[in-house]
């Protein structure tokens, strides 16, 4: 039980981790499109618009490229993203399965020692009764003895003659 709480905790760590470092690219990556916001807006605020449309050197040819390699990696990230998650899902469908069938083989286990258990305790109790009833059955049979025989003891032995029934009371010997 402590090694899957252990291991939900490590995937939901590393979960963690990626998420905050695609977090943190996504967030760079915003901060550099304001910022080139800020520059096409103060250049066209300067008044150098011209300059801006000349050539491969202009602001918005700049601003183009940025642009088309950052929606690339906006792409790749979102790519990683999917992939992970998917991972993620499949490593908890597997994690689900395994707990199912550590459940059913648990549940299987106590049905089997309970079972085990049971039949040893009848087998046992069985036995025991059995006994019982064989010392019951041979202090019977010592107690008909001395009673039937009692009067071919010796005067002493009888004196210090204690039989007692089944429930504990003094049997007379001599009737």
């Amino acid at each position: 039980m402590h090694k899957q709480w252990y291991q939900r905790r490590v995937r939901g760590a590393e979960r963690e981790k990626l998420q905050a470092r695609h977090d943190k690219e996504v967030a760079g990556l915003k901060a550099t499109v304001v910022e080139l916001n800020q520059a096409l807006s103060q250049a066209l605020a300067e008044g150098t618009s011209r300059s801006a449309h000349a050539g491969s050197g202009g602001v918005f040819h700049l601003y183009a490229e940025e642009k088309r390699r950052m929606e690339e990696q906006v792409r790749h990230i979102n790519g990683e993203n999917h992939k992970l998650r998917a991972r993620v899902k499949k490593l908890m469908e597997e994690l689900q399965e395994k707990e199912d069938s550590m459940e059913e083989e648990i549940e299987r286990v106590k049905e089997h020692t309970t079972a085990t258990w049971d039949e040893q305790y009848r087998s046992w109790m069985n036995k025991t009764e059995q006994k019982m009833s064989f010392l019951r059955q041979s202090n019977e049979n010592m107690q008909g003895f001395l009673i039937k025989n009692a009067r071919h003891l010796p005067f002493g032995a009888t004196d210090e003659l204690k039989i007692f029934n089944e429930y504990g009371e003094k049997v007379t010997v001599f009737q």
